[in-house]
């Protein structure tokens, strides 16, 4: 069957569910609806019911993640820290319940991080490494601004601090995966190298940030280290730079820009345990940047823009300024910047895909940043929208997803 990794959901005059208008038709059903119809809600409450719980408005996400089959996944947050995750399996027809309970709130707290640069390379200078932190740090806040529907969103306030790798530190490299993974001790080292050097400490998440020359990408992760969240983001500058100093200055800002981007990612990991999910990536360029603009839990038009307009009302992403160095005009853009083949606002760098933009109208390109490309099912799994229709998000709702109950206990 050749269909698109799609999931943008119809259902049939039964009520039936189909992953997409293209599965509907391959399986011969013509005559569809876009969204969910209300028989799958129906099925997760039942599901539910199965576990000890009613649900009567259940959170419900499409998964296809990086390492499961086609899952249903239903998050039910009994407060602020502690949720209880449903899971369902397609493929066995099976579901079981997990159990959560997080060192800290998911909302309502300003998350106090440390972020250490471990200059195994010295690609950027100290100072360029600070205060490229705070540009992105206040991209990040907006965006869980925008995202939680609360009145006193999840902040970030991040500390960057810059060392030279400790005694006994070595290199990363990655393996057989894309990944590189340090140990306790060696997160101890480094942890105390970067607090010396600062005199802080008490902080509630720990990102590590190794800088270094590798010809092929590397890729974070998410844990937990002495009750902090951990986050580690690679800032791996790959490829040749043997090219005029402004295309040069910019790839580096992008390659921070893809680390500060797979912070944003892994930081969702370790504070709401959500999980990779590769539909969810796909949905997000083909469903809005495409000129689909179809919201894929409801099935309805977000509007009639095109192609560029999508980033003024785009949830996954926001703008960010070039630095004064890096200034791009939208009518003067230099010979070496070309646009991709996919739209005008689409570029490409080396192997870098980014977008350029004049969200505000005054003639100088913003960098459009996504910390996360499925900011709808984020959402709605971190308990930060109304799902149940009362005004009020689940997270602070007293009495969440219409008013659960525990049946067994």
């Amino acid at each position: 069957m050749a269909c698109p990794i799609v999931h943008n959901p119809v259902h049939d005059s039964d009520g039936i569910v189909y992953p997409s208008a293209c599965w509907a038709e391959q399986l011969g059903v013509m005559n569809y609806q876009y969204g969910y119809s209300r028989r799958l809600p129906i099925f997760i409450s039942n599901l539910w019911r199965k576990h000890g719980y009613e649900v009567p408005f259940p959170d419900v996400a499409f998964s296809y993640g990086l390492d499961s089959a086609p899952t249903l996944t239903s998050f039910l947050w009994k407060n602020s820290t502690q949720a209880t995750i449903l899971e369902y399996f397609i493929s066995t027809n099976s579901s079981l319940i997990t159990n959560i309970d997080k060192v800290y709130p998911v909302y309502g707290r300003t998350v106090r991080a440390l972020l250490i640069f471990i200059n195994f390379d010295e690609v950027y200078p100290e100072y360029t490494l600070i205060n490229w932190t705070k540009k992105f740090e206040a991209a990040e806040n907006e965006k869980m601004i925008k995202m939680q529907e609360v009145d006193n969103p999840l902040q970030y306030d991040i500390t960057p601090v810059v060392i030279n790798p400790p005694e006994g530190i070595e290199r990363p490299i990655p393996q057989i995966s894309y990944q590189y993974y340090y140990s306790n001790d060696d997160i101890e080292k480094i942890y105390s190298a970067a607090v010396n050097k600062i005199n802080q400490s008490n902080f509630q998440m720990l990102i590590l940030s190794p800088i270094f020359i590798l010809e092929r990408r590397a890729g974070g992760y998410a844990s937990f280290w002495k009750n902090m969240s951990f986050a580690y983001s690679p800032l791996a500058i790959g490829g040749n730079y043997n090219f005029t100093s402004d295309k040069k200055e910019l790839l580096l800002f992008l390659e921070f820009y893809g680390m500060f981007g797979l912070f944003s990612h892994e930081a969702s990991h370790a504070s709401f345990g959500l999980h990779d999910t590769f539909l969810s990536y796909e949905n997000q360029l083909y469903l809005t940047f495409e000129g689909q603009n179809i919201d894929p839990f409801t099935g309805k038009k977000e509007g009639e823009y095109r192609n560029c307009e999508f980033f003024k009302h785009s949830p996954d992403y926001f703008a960010i300024e070039l630095p004064d160095d890096l200034k791009i005009y939208a009518d003067e853009r230099p010979s070496w910047l070309e646009a991709d083949s996919s739209s005008s606002c689409s570029f490409r760098l080396n192997d870098i895909k980014f977008y350029l933009y004049d969200l505000d109208n005054d003639n100088e390109y913003e960098l459009m940043f996504s910390g996360q490309i499925f900011a709808t099912q984020v959402r709605r799994m971190a308990g930060w929208v109304d799902i149940d229709s009362d005004g009020v998000a689940e997270i602070a709702d007293y009495s969440p997803y219409g008013g659960y109950r525990e049946l067994f206990s």
